[in-house]
Formats: C-alpha cells, sequence, structure tokens
C-alpha cells in the first residue's frame, strides 16, 4: 500500500485547499483559514483511514497480534473517519460550488417582448 499515508494525504488535502482558494477567487469573496484547514485535515483523515483499512483487511494475522480478532471494528472506524472526513469536505463545497455555479449560469430571464 502507501508507505506514508500522511504525507500522501496532506499533498492531497493542500490541492483541494487550492481548490477551495481559487473558487474564492472566482466568487471574488475571501475565503475562511478554518474551513482550509478543515479541508486539509479531512483529506488526511480520508487517506489515513484508506491505508488503515487496508492494512486492517490484508495484514497477516502475525502482524497484527492481539488484535487479530478485531479485524472488522478496524474496518468499520476506519470507513468511519473516510465518511466523516469527506463528508465534511462536502459540506464546505456545496456552497461554494453553488455560488460558482450560480456565478457561470448566463441569465435565465425570458424576454417576453414580441
Amino acid at each position: 500500500m502507501i508507505n506514508q499515508p500522511t504525507i500522501y494525504g496532506i499533498y492531497v488535502g493542500l490541492g483541494f485547499g487550492v481548490l477551495y482558494l481559487l473558487m474564492h477567487l472566482y466568487i471574488k469573496q475571501p475565503p475562511d483559514f478554518k474551513k482550509f484547514a478543515t479541508i486539509v485535515l479531512s483529506c488526511v483523515g480520508a487517506v489515513v483511514g484508506i491505508a488503515f483499512g487496508y492494512v486492517a483487511l490484508t495484514a497477516p494475522d502475525s502482524n497484527l497480534g492481539v488484535l487479530t480478532d478485531q479485524r472488522l471494528p478496524m474496518v468499520l472506524g476506519a470507513g468511519a473517519v473516510i465518511w466523516l472526513a469527506v463528508e465534511q469536505a462536502l459540506n464546505i463545497y456545496h456552497p461554494i460550488f453553488a455560488r460558482c455555479v450560480q456565478k457561470y449560469r448566463p441569465n435565465n430571464a425570458i424576454n417576453t417582448d414580441n
């Protein structure tokens, strides 16, 4: 799998953070640093959750030691981390994306002059 999932998660998070900043530049509103940090940390959580879930599913029993019988809770925990990270990022992106689409969309007024 991934040797350093945290590092890759930071890269992915910074990429989505830059997208967040660009979207705010497009709609001409100042970005919120707390939301930027939430996006970065959500991406780190999602990538680490994926890596942890993969390890929990594929690791031999000898590597898990006393946690051998805890595979299902570990995978469910990784799934919960991924779910919450994606949900948090979508909650931040949805209003901004809607404003970007609204700004891009031409005026939909119907001309009634005949």
